[in-house]
């Protein structure tokens, strides 16, 4: 299932477009997958698509792939292999159950 097909679903199911929600649980089928959060956002400088967005949802799943591709590249960086190494020190039971992209996700949800 695509974050795409799961935006739709929910769509039809609520009459809403939940961006976040989505993410959530496309990220509950692919633990790789970014979760679009408001807070890893502003730490991005990023915003959801504005509600009155003329496409709406392709923007949001735009936004997704684009979060996605962003992690990756910053996981390739000193920066990120630094924040996945203090993860792994600090929760070193669960690391080898937490995909780095995870990781850094959560690492940026807890900036605030």
């Amino acid at each position: 299932m695509t974050i795409d097909a799961i935006l739709e679903e929910l769509q039809k199911a609520t009459g809403r477009l939940e961006g976040s929600f989505a993410s959530k649980l496309y990220a509950t089928l692919n633990p790789s997958a970014p979760v679009i959060d408001s807070e890893v956002l502003k730490n991005l400088h990023w915003r959801l698509p504005h509600a009155k967005h003329p496409d709406r949802h392709g923007a949001v799943c735009t936004l997704h792939a684009k979060l996605g591709q962003e992690l990756d590249v910053f996981l390739q960086t000193s920066d990120g292999d630094y924040l996945i190494r203090k993860f792994d020190m600090t929760y070193a039971k669960e690391k080898a159950r937490v995909t780095a992209q995870k990781k850094l996700d959560l690492v940026l949800w807890q900036n605030r």
